[in-house]
């Protein structure tokens, strides 16, 4: 017996809730400890990038700005971040 409330509505293809699920666990099996802290670093990054702010003139903001760029910096050598330290380096006063 399925349980349909992981299927879409045509109960052919697994819905966001079942995606989400199966890339949980595919990523506990398969993923080494240091590359799941990698990702989750890489996810807090993107989140940050994706903020976009009421007043981007603001104190607050720059600071924000200036911690991400470091962040950013520090992520890992291997990864090629310069489009978005691009990104962020122009939003900075």
């Amino acid at each position: 017996m399925r349980d349909y409330r992981f299927y879409t509505d045509d109960l052919l293809h697994p819905n966001k809730q079942a995606q989400t699920y199966i890339w949980e666990r595919f990523v506990k099996c398969f993923f080494t400890e240091a590359t799941q802290k990698q990702m989750q670093q890489w996810q807090k990054i993107r989140n940050a990038l994706q903020h976009r702010p009421f007043h981007p003139e603001s104190k607050q903001y720059q600071q924000f700005l200036r911690k991400l760029y470091q962040e950013m910096q520090a992520f890992h050598p291997a990864v090629d971040l310069t489009e978005e330290l691009a990104q962020v380096k122009q939003q900075l006063l």
